[in-house]
């Protein structure tokens, strides 16, 4: 659940890569990870036909937000 509805991964030094998937069974998800730069948080909710996604990572390092039309 953490990698596909939070969607947080980490890819190389220093880069963040947030993708989640949602499956249609939850409206929402959050999570956070203590990285060693900081925490990175992930968040979406689902509301009529809305997707509101947050995402927060540490100062210092890249993030690249990858969205899904599914």
């Amino acid at each position: 659940m953490f990698g596909t509805a939070a969607g947080i991964r980490g890819e190389g030094e220093k880069h963040f890569i947030i993708a989640s998937h949602p499956d249609g069974t939850f409206t929402y998800a959050m999570a956070c990870y203590e990285s060693i730069y900081g925490r990175v948080e992930s968040s979406q909710q689902i509301e009529d036909e809305t997707v509101t996604i947050k995402v927060s990572i540490p100062s210092n390092t890249t993030g690249e937000v990858i969205l899904s039309n599914s």
